[in-house]
């Protein structure tokens, strides 16, 4: 089941697996402006451990998405130089 939730105007996917939050990689990557998803994983040097395709339903009909964990969104959000990425982990920390 997909949960939402908004941030500065962007929602952004979030699915819950064994009680830990998955969100979608394409919302963060919106958020922070990036254009590709699998790249901003890519370069933040995220473990393979912290992703999962997870299969979600689009207006496209069901696809597979990338989803990344708590610790990855993290790791992403340290590794990136953008304003919008420590506003969106201070924001994170105190939710």
């Amino acid at each position: 089941m997909n949960n939402f939730f908004n941030y500065q105007g962007f929602q952004v996917t979030v699915q819950t697996i064994n009680f830990e939050p998955w969100f979608l990689a394409k919302d963060i990557a919106n958020i922070l402006m990036l254009k590709n998803p699998s790249m901003m994983i890519r370069h933040a040097k995220i473990s393979k451990y912290f992703v999962r395709k997870i299969a979600t339903n689009t207006l496209g009909g069901k696809q597979k998405m990338l989803y990344i964990n708590r610790k990855a969104l993290e790791g992403i959000l340290d590794h990136s130089k953008r304003d919008k990425a420590s506003h969106l982990r201070h924001w994170i920390q105190n939710n």
